[in-house]
């Protein structure tokens, strides 16, 4: 790793978080060995990307050519100059963002529609648009940057959104029936993840059912989990979405995920 951007250690750390939670769900047989595959496919593209950047950093550094470093001097001299612009920078808001499309996460449902919508000059396909949102609601990271404060409805208090998801697996229903929750929860089993419904708009649910309840507090958890509302969530312990679905719609969780049990009943998702 050539160390202009700073990323060896973190890429390092990246590496043994994304292995060591998936080494303890194998010694704790919820995962097959099988799991263990996953993190040449999660971790390669992004250390290459990674790589790369650090390379790129480097000839711009370095450069010998005086025309190229003061052309360098200018723009960073005047990209300083805006708060954007010294965000950008001083933040490193320019590293590649890591997001996993194999591995342990599950590729979007693919549904035939019953008509073909019409297309218009202004306006897509819904169905196409529907693909590439489907496309973008796995294998991110929840909360990358900071963890939202939330209000555990049951014990009346106020923490960050890390500790009452737990250590491990959690299951999220973002405004979802409390029955549709329940019963993901039951197709998870294997898994054993912490179970939470997410209000939305500010209105807490008819019932959680067996879930607990997160309200937001200061606007970060209804930022996060605005492109899910509606949908069920669940979340590896690294805190990468592993699957997104709508209720009554359950994805082929075993066969993606490395179950090492099998579940008492397929039929019941969500």
């Amino acid at each position: 790793m050539p160390p202009f951007a700073g990323q060896g250690l973190n890429s390092g750390i990246r590496d043994a978080a994304n292995l060591a939670w998936k080494l303890a769900d194998v010694l704790a047989g919820r995962l097959t060995d099988a799991a263990l595959d996953s993190y040449e496919r999660e971790r390669k593209p992004h250390a290459q990307a990674t790589v790369a950047l650090s390379a790129r950093l480097g000839r711009t550094v370095m450069t010998t050519n005086r025309r190229l470093a003061a052309r360098r001097d200018a723009v960073i001299a005047t990209t300083l100059r805006t708060t954007g612009g010294r965000a950008y920078l001083e933040q490193m808001r320019y590293r590649p963002i890591q997001r996993y499309t194999a591995g342990l996460v599950l590729p979007p449902r693919t549904t035939t529609p019953t008509r073909t919508p019409t297309r218009t000059a202004s306006r897509p396909p819904a169905r196409a648009a529907s693909g590439r949102l489907r496309g973008r609601l796995r294998g991110r990271r929840v909360a990358d940057r900071a963890a939202p404060r939330v209000r555990c409805h049951h014990t009346h208090t106020v923490r960050l959104l890390d500790e009452p998801l737990g250590p491990g697996w959690a299951l999220l229903g973002v405004g979802v029936p409390a029955a549709a929750l329940d019963a993901a929860d039951a197709l998870l089993a294997p898994l054993s993840p912490t179970v939470w419904q997410v209000a939305v708009d500010d209105r807490l649910p008819a019932s959680a059912g067996t879930a607990g309840l997160l309200v937001d507090v200061d606007g970060g958890l209804d930022a996060e989990f605005a492109p899910y509302r509606g949908r069920l969530v669940l979340l590896r312990p690294d805190r990468f979405v592993a699957a997104s679905w709508l209720p009554g719609q359950p994805p082929a969780l075993e066969h993606h995920l490395h179950w090492a049990t099998r579940p008492t009943s397929l039929a019941v998702a969500g």
